[in-house]
C-alpha cells in the first residue's frame, strides 16, 4: 500500500493546521507517550489503541487520522505506516519551528522520543 502520497500528505498536514500552534507541543507530548490526540472534528489514533474486534481496527502498527465535518464534507480517514507518520510529523514540526524557533530543542527531544517509540531500527 502506498501510504506516502500527496493526498495523504495534505490531509495530515491539515490536521496540524486545524489543531494549531497552541496545541502542537501537547500533540507531540501525547505522541511521545504512544497516545493519539484530537478534538471534535480531527483526531489521530495509533494502531495499538484499538482492539482487533473494534470497528476502526486497521492493523497492529501504524496510525490513522480521522477527519469529520466541518473539516471535510464527509467523514474521511488516512492510514499511515509508522515511517510515513514520522516523515509527515517532521514536516509539520519544521513548519511549526519557522514560527516558533525558540522551541527547537523541545521539538527535537519529542521527535527523538517518538521515533524510538514508533520506528524500529
Amino acid at each position: 500500500m502506498d501510504y506516502d502520497n500527496e493526498k495523504n500528505r495534505k490531509m495530515v498536514l491539515s490536521y496540524y493546521k486545524v489543531l494549531g500552534d497552541d496545541r502542537f507541543l501537547t500533540i507531540l507530548d501525547s505522541y511521545s507517550k504512544a497516545e493519539g490526540y484530537g478534538v471534535e472534528a480531527v483526531w489521530c489514533v495509533f494502531a495499538h489503541e484499538f482492539k482487533s474486534w473494534e470497528e476502526d481496527y486497521f492493523g497492529d502498527t501504524g496510525v490513522i487520522y480521522f477527519f469529520d465535518y466541518p473539516i471535510v464534507p464527509e467523514e474521511e480517514s488516512v492510514i499511515l505506516d509508522n515511517e510515513v507518520f514520522i516523515k509527515y510529523l517532521k514536516e509539520a514540526s519544521a513548519e511549526y519551528l519557522t514560527r516558533h524557533p525558540d522551541q527547537l530543542a523541545t521539538v527535537e527531544d519529542y521527535i527523538i522520543r517518538i521515533e524510538k517509540e514508533f520506528v524500529s531500527n
